[in-house]
């Protein structure tokens, strides 16, 4: 099979595979913030990365977004979705640019995910839409933490959040390693 058949072929099946896993709700809520969920829809997307590089895992990213778009009719959630593995495929580039192996490609990605994230969330809480604080607000104070400014507030959200988002960046790409490893050892045609 040409190179690139094998590319668009394998980019399209992973973007199916993510459009189906968020449409089968396969998901885990973040206990000390229920509104955020680990899905398991973006491990094509790494697993794509990982058996033919940045392209092909951006591309499948995208698919899914638009499958995500096209199902909910709001683009506003999946785009903070597609930003958030966007920017953990960005430090997995990172991490094999360095050429730490694979384990820091892992960690490069978590890092930058929870960065970029966190700018996100600041925006979206300071800027797009604040009345997400007071919620957010509500939830800290069930959790037993105590504040006494709006900023303090945000401080320990964004810090959850990005927890969350660590975590997240580890459940999605360790087994996508481990699958696209697995996979290049029985199609030769994958390897480099």
């Amino acid at each position: 099979m040409a190179r690139s058949a094998l590319f668009v072929s394998l980019t399209a099946i992973m973007g199916a595979l993510a459009i189906a896993l968020s449409l089968a709700r396969i998901q885990v809520p973040y206990p000390l913030l229920p509104f955020l969920k680990v899905d398991f829809a973006e491990i094509p997307s790494f697993i794509a990365y990982f058996l033919l590089g940045p392209l092909s895992g951006a591309c499948c990213a995208a698919l899914h977004w638009l499958g995500m778009v096209l199902r909910s009719g709001n683009p506003v959630n999946p785009t903070f979705k597609l930003l958030a593995v966007l920017s953990n495929l960005l430090g997995f580039w990172a991490g094999e640019k360095v050429g730490k192996g694979a384990w820091a490609s892992i960690a490069l990605g978590a890092v930058s995910r929870v960065a970029v994230m966190t700018v996100v969330n600041l925006l979206v809480f300071a800027v797009l839409a604040p009345g997400y604080l007071e919620l957010t607000k509500a939830l800290l104070r069930g959790l037993g933490l105590s504040f006494s400014t709006d900023a303090e507030a945000l401080a320990w959200a964004l810090l959850l959040i990005g927890v969350f988002n660590a975590i997240h960046a580890a459940v999605s790409g360790v087994p996508a390693l481990l699958v696209a490893r697995a996979v290049k050892r029985r199609i030769p045609q994958l390897r480099p």
